[in-house]
């Protein structure tokens, strides 16, 4: 599992999708969901959307705050 770690500098709708490195979109962590100003962390237990373990390999986030946009890159090792 892995932690994201984000902070907010205004109360702000939020969507963190993870991607594989192919540009498929495989889990959606939070989806249009409203947080509070401050610091905020988000566990990711490797699981997609269908349910099944990822497979080792590169992953990225994708945060969305409002108008502004975040990513980062994960490598998941078994």
């Amino acid at each position: 599992e892995t932690t994201i770690v984000f902070s907010l500098d205004n109360s702000n709708d939020i969507s963190l999708k993870i991607y594989d490195i192919n540009g498929k979109q495989i889990k959606t962590l939070i989806s249009d969901t409203k947080f509070e100003k401050g610091e905020h962390s988000i566990i990711w237990n490797g699981i997609n959307d269908n349910g099944a373990l990822i497979k080792n390999g590169t992953y990225y986030y994708i945060l969305q705050a409002g108008n502004s946009v975040t990513s980062g890159k994960m490598i998941y090792i078994k």
